[in-house]
């Protein structure tokens, strides 16, 4: 019987010669506000003719299913999920219709509020109710901003939220974005490369 073989010894480097390091894999940039794994494109056709004729205009949308835990005693959707539906949707415009036409660093600026210069922040939030929604069901929060309501200094967006199992509206509402610079704590006037992007997306 013969003798185990000896373990393989460490690669080395011959006399003289520097040794490399490994190939570095350069690191990608992650996103601000991270990335939706589904984009609008297969969002819309995802949906029913109905659903989706009535988001026809809606340059931005994310569909979201209603969870037995956001019921109130009445047994429908309890009216402040809403508002939070909405902050999803309008969390969603940024991401796919600002993000992908503003530099990686205003973008940034925008977003977050960091680094100083023009940002954002929540003027008012306004929730129409339409039609109860109760478990199990399924809305898609479509989001746009019309060219009339976009100001010196303010934009408005506008949600709609649609019921699958309904196939209507069931609460529509819009939010007031104020352009504000944290830094300074007041508010500024939208940014030309902002506002080229929300009058080339609204309706």
């Amino acid at each position: 019987m013969q003798p185990p073989s000896p373990p393989p010894a460490p690669l080395q480097t011959p006399p003289g010669k520097k040794q490399q390091s490994a190939p570095q894999q350069q690191q990608k940039q992650q996103p601000i506000l991270g990335t939706h794994s589904v984009d609008v494109a297969t969002i819309r056709a995802s949906l029913s003719p109905v659903v989706a004729a009535v988001l026809k205009d809606f340059p931005s949308l994310i569909t979201l299913p209603v969870q037995w835990g956001e019921m109130d005693s009445f047994g429908h959707l309890n009216n402040v999920v809403y508002a939070r539906y909405f902050e999803t949707g309008r969390m969603t415009f940024m991401q796919q219709v600002m993000q992908p036409r503003l530099p990686v660093a205003e973008f940034a600026r925008f977003s977050t509020g960091r680094g100083g210069g023009a940002s954002m922040i929540l003027g008012s939030v306004t929730v129409r109710y339409r039609a109860p929604v109760t478990f199990p069901d399924t809305l898609t929060v479509g989001v746009r901003v019309a060219r009339a309501k976009v100001g010196v200094d303010r934009f408005v967006l506008d949600f709609a939220a649609v019921s699958h199992r309904l196939g209507k509206v069931v609460a529509d509402g819009d939010a007031v974005q104020v352009v504000y610079d944290y830094g300074k704590k007041s508010k500024v006037a939208i940014p030309d490369s902002i506002r080229n992007v929300l009058l080339e997306n609204s309706y």
